[in-house]
């Protein structure tokens, strides 16, 4: 989902950085004219030369899904054409782990012992992220680039030994606004209660209403 609002987000949800336990760790990225930054620890991200800022906020809509919000401020006077970028992989190194594409759910899957997650996202007008997986040891390098100055991604269905989501999404931002842009992470061992929940949140984000 993208959304463009006018002027500085407002009160966050529950900060990204909030203590928890958590299997899947999610970094950040920003691909501007040419150049991309990498934010692993998700607190603000700043583009300080493009006037661009992001930060991430996580809401819990059930029990089984992370559902991650990500602001993106352009603060200059001209509209911004960009790349976010959104790096899933799991926290602890196991060999057992493998992650692949799946064409008929659309969607990517990680697999690891009896742990299963899902991952995905959606734009404002409903289409896809883009997705790719690459081996976590090169996650934040240049290796996972087609061409880095045009902001292509190589395309990979799969991999094993911790490989990474990598969700991408592209859009514009005009000046003085912010785009509001979410993905998420649904956990469990049910391939099918998966894919019922992933569904949901397509269809409808709000059947997951938030509890203050």
């Amino acid at each position: 989902m993208i959304k463009i609002k006018k002027g500085i987000i407002g009160e966050p949800s529950i900060p990204y950085n909030t203590p928890r336990e958590k299997a899947m760790a999610v970094g950040t990225g920003i691909w501007l004219n040419g150049k991309v930054l990498w934010n692993f620890d998700n607190k603000e991200t700043i583009m300080y030369e493009e006037q661009v800022t992001m930060r991430v906020t996580e809401e819990k809509p059930h029990s089984k899904v992370s559902l991650l919000s990500y602001h993106v401020i352009n603060h200059s006077s001209k509209e911004k054409q960009l790349k976010l970028l959104s790096m899933n992989y799991l926290k602890t190194i196991r060999r057992d782990h493998f992650a692949f594409i799946s064409p008929a759910d659309d969607t990517s899957f990680h697999l690891a012992g009896d742990q299963m997650f899902m991952i995905n996202g959606q734009t404002e007008t409903g289409g896809k992220w883009e997705s790719t997986i690459v081996p976590s040891w090169i996650m934040n390098s240049e290796q996972i680039w087609a061409s880095l100055e045009k902001g292509i991604l190589k395309y990979q269905p799969t991999a094993k030994g911790n490989p990474a989501t990598l969700l991408s999404a592209s859009f514009g931002i005009p000046a003085g606004m912010t785009a509001l842009v979410r993905t998420w992470t649904i956990a469990g061992s049910d391939k099918n209660e998966l894919v019922n929940l992933n569904n949901v949140l397509l269809k409808n984000r709000l059947a997951f209403p938030i509890k203050k």
